[in-house]
């Protein structure tokens, strides 16, 4: 049986490794909202990445192909914006609900959105850290509207 000194030491560690994982989520997020992409990649291991987006359908990206990726992203989309609805998890691993507001300067292959379309994409992330506060692997789920 678990005693109430426990309990509350177990909540406040659980608020801490919050507390720690919102504030990482708002930095890479001011970062995008920048358009700060060498900030964004800086939260990302040099070796060994894997970051796969359904949204767009881009699969197990290595650091080098996910830099092009979101180069492309930068020159397709304008007034880029992101907003976390959601972040839950600990200092190792979270789960990110967000949403992207954008007008496309271009067709975006693989997505439903044309030039001078405003999109709005509602998107989980699953995020694997490293003890380095290092993305090592990243999931994104998407519904575009």
């Amino acid at each position: 049986m678990c005693s109430g000194s426990h309990d509350v030491e177990f909540l406040a560690k659980l608020e801490s490794a919050r507390e720690h994982m919102t504030n990482r989520i708002d930095r890479y997020i001011d970062a995008w909202n920048r358009g700060d992409i060498e900030f964004v990649m800086s939260n990302f291991v040099e070796d060994g990445l894997d970051y796969t987006d359904h949204g767009v359908m881009r699969y197990h990206m290595d650091k080098s192909s996910l830099r092009e990726f979101f180069g492309e992203l930068q020159q397709a989309c304008d007034d880029f914006k992101v907003k976390t609805i959601m972040v839950k998890g600990a200092h190792d691993f979270c789960v990110w609900e967000s949403e992207t507001v954008f007008t496309a300067k271009m067709d975006i292959p693989g997505t439903p959105v044309k030039n001078g379309e405003k999109a709005v994409l509602h998107c989980a992330s699953l995020i694997w850290w490293n003890m380095e506060g290092k993305i090592t692997k990243e999931v994104d789920y998407a519904v575009w509207r």
